[in-house]
């Protein structure tokens, strides 16, 4: 709006030196002149601000269709992490009902070992081989403790894929828009 305004006043100054230095008919000239002039400024700002505020709609319009589809791949990815983890639990729950149980003290020692590999893979972002842990858990007798601890282990997992998942969906969209690559 500044710039219609100034715009205006400098046609108009120039319209006033002109009037300064001319006749009668010549200054009317050069107002009919300078009034067509601000009139064409005014024509051509108006026309270049429907232009910044239309392009800035496609932008808009552009920016949320790629978070959409950032959005949709990241349920995607999430639906896929999980079920990987059931996948992986049950193949671990398999083999765990082959094989023979250890019971007793030695159960509880093997099921924190697992525990704790567990915490150290997801401590390392190895994500899948956590799981695979967490997996062969399935059916062991865990003590209350340790389950609360396997259930927020699986919670953390959860969480980490899918940030891991949002972290690449927002590198698409902000490659997808020009963003650094």
């Amino acid at each position: 709006m500044k710039t219609k305004v100034s715009i205006a006043k400098f046609a108009a100054w120039v319209g006033l030196v002109a009037l300064m230095g001319c006749s009668k008919e010549q200054a009317t000239d050069t107002q009919a002149q300078a009034s067509k002039a601000t009139d064409a400024v005014k024509t051509e700002a108006s026309k270049a601000t429907d232009a910044v505020a239309t392009e800035a709609s496609k932008a808009v319009d552009t920016v949320k269709t790629e978070a959409s589809k950032a959005a949709d791949a990241v349920k995607t990815e999430t639906a896929k992490a999980v079920d990987t983890v059931k996948s992986t639990a049950q193949d671990a729950s398999d083999n765990a009902s082959s094989n023979l149980q250890p019971t007793g003290n030695q159960g509880q020692q093997q099921a924190q070992g697992l525990i704790d590999k567990a915490k150290s893979l997801i401590g390392e972002q190895k994500y899948q081989d956590a799981m695979n842990s967490l997996a062969q858990l399935g059916k062991m007798k865990l003590s209350p403790d340790q389950q609360k601890i396997v259930d927020g282990l699986k919670q953390t997992l959860q969480s980490a894929l899918a940030k891991t998942t949002t972290s690449d969906a927002a590198s698409a969209v902000s490659g997808a828009l020009g963003g650094k690559q």
